[in-house]
Parts: structure tokens; sequence; C-alpha cells
């Protein structure tokens, strides 16, 4: 394959959310192909990023050491994540910390919020709480003149409210965690189902409602991660026809069995259905009278 030919494919399918299995190898090809031809860090990161949304967390590693090796910040980043959540075996908070500073000294905002992190859990570290929170509202202050880098929101918004929470400002809580989902929902799921912004969904739904009371009337296909534990079917509407969710509570899992496919928990629900060969999520802000039955 020739490297014009490597590029316009990439072009072709880079910012599709849903790709069949042979738009998928053509793609990956591709990918490879410009990563022997250009050695381009950027895109040995970006490999890799594919493959840890798969959670083929071995792969994903090598490409961003390939990456790291050229002095990458978002590679020291993503080394990072794979060393703070054990990714390929134990969590190793000493490596964790070093790419993330690594990244953090080259003004990455999110290995900044991460090693926020590790002040605030004591991982490695000696535990402080004070510098957890004066490192977030130093990036939250960011966020509210422009300046904060728009990869980092989530993360910021999400630590910032748990913080508001946490002092028992809730109004104010709310409206952050409200600004982190409206972020997610309308411009990163749409390109991309990534397990981890549908986990934080599931804990900012979580939040939201141990601070307020749920709304019968008024919920979203995000909102059903408050309900799945109690309910066992939720309807929605998708160009005027009914679809069902149904929830099966087997022990502390909930299987779920919608559009003739089952999952075995809400979160693989979100992460792989589709609609109209698009994933569901992408599709979040057009469906709309949900309800429920007990």
């Amino acid at each position: 394959m020739k490297i014009e030919e490597a590029f316009e494919i990439y072009n072709k399918y880079q910012d599709k959310s849903y790709l069949s299995k042979s738009e998928e190898d053509e793609f990956l090809n591709a990918l490879l192909q410009i990563i022997e031809t250009t050695k381009d860090p950027y895109f040995m990161t970006y490999y890799g990023g594919y493959f840890y949304e798969q959670k083929d967390f071995e792969t994903a590693k090598k490409y961003y050491e390939m990456a790291a090796d050229k002095k990458y910040p978002p590679a020291y980043m993503c080394l990072g994540y794979i060393y703070y959540y054990g990714r390929v075996g134990e969590p190793d908070y000493k490596k964790a910390f070093k790419y993330y500073k690594l990244a953090s000294d080259c003004e990455m905002d999110e290995a900044t919020y991460k090693l926020a992190d590790i002040y605030k859990n004591g991982f490695g570290v000696e535990q402080n709480y004070d510098k957890f929170v004066e490192i977030i509202e130093s990036l939250y202050d960011k966020y509210n003149h422009f300046k904060l880098d728009p990869a980092s929101r989530v993360g910021v918004l999400t630590r910032m409210a748990r913080i508001r929470k946490e002092e028992g400002n809730f109004e104010e809580a709310i409206k952050i965690f409200l600004y982190a989902k409206d972020i997610i929902v309308n411009e990163r799921l749409p390109r991309c189902p990534f397990f981890g912004d549908i986990s934080v969904l599931k804990f900012i739904t979580q939040d939201i409602y141990a601070m307020k009371e749920f709304d019968n009337n008024n919920f979203d296909l995000f909102d059903v991660f408050y309900l799945v534990d109690k309910v066992s079917t939720v309807s929605f509407e998708y160009k005027e026809k009914q679809i069902e969710i149904q929830i099966e509570h087997d022990g502390e899992m909930n299987k779920i069995k919608c559009l003739g496919r089952e999952y075995p928990s809400y979160e693989d629900f979100l992460s792989k259905a589709t609609l109209d060969n698009e994933a569901l999520v992408a599709k979040a802000r057009v469906l709309k009278n949900f309800k429920f039955i007990d």
C-alpha cells in the first residue's frame, strides 16, 4: 500500500463511530503503513489508543512505548493510564507518577489532574487532599478562562463537581456535573463510544441523583444507570418506533436485552449497541420519550 493511499483510508474512517470488520481491517492496515513510513509518534499513539479502547492493553502499551521513546508527551500520559489502572498487571503507581509528571511538565492538563488524583488517594506518595483541591481549583480557573486543554474538560469538571459536593454546595456541583455530561454526550460519544467515557457518565449519574430526586417523567439514555438496578424494562422512541431495553437482574449483574442482542451489563450495552449501523450512544440526542416499568 502506498503512503498516499494509506492516508486516504485513514481520513476516510477516522471520524466514523462504527466500522465494519472489513473497514476496521483496512483502517488498521493503513495506520500500520503510516507508522512504518513516517515514524510519527502521533500515529503510534493513535494506534495504541485504538487498541486501548478495544481493551487490548498489551498492544496499546507497545505503541505508547514506541511513541514515548520519541519523547512524545501524549504517549507519556497514556503510559500513565496503563500503569495507574494496572492494565497489563498490577497497578504501578511509581511508574504512573513518573509518566504523568513527564506529561504534566509538558503542560498536558489531563496528566496534571491525574497527578492530583495520586495525591488525593495517596498512591505511592503521601496523601494530600489539600494539594488535590489546589491543583483542581487551578485547572478549573483555566477552564473558566477558556485556557484549559479541551480534552481535559470532563476530567477537571467532574473532579471540581465532587469537591463542591464534598463542601455541601449541591446546586453548584450538579451544574458542573451537567456541563461535563453535555461534553461527553454531544462531543465525545458521537465520535467514539469509548468505555472510559461511558464509565464517567455512570458515576456522574450516581453523583447527581445522590444530591437530587430522580424525575420519572424526564430522563435519558444515561440516566438509566440510576434505574438499572430498580426496573425491568425501559422504553424509548426512535423515528416514531418504540424500542425496549429489557433488564434481567442476576445477583449483582444486570443483563441487558435490546435490539435482538444480549449484553452482560448496561455499560457493555452502551459501548457496543448499534442503531441504523451507528453506535447507539451517537444517537442519544435524538432518542425520546423514555419510560420505565418496575
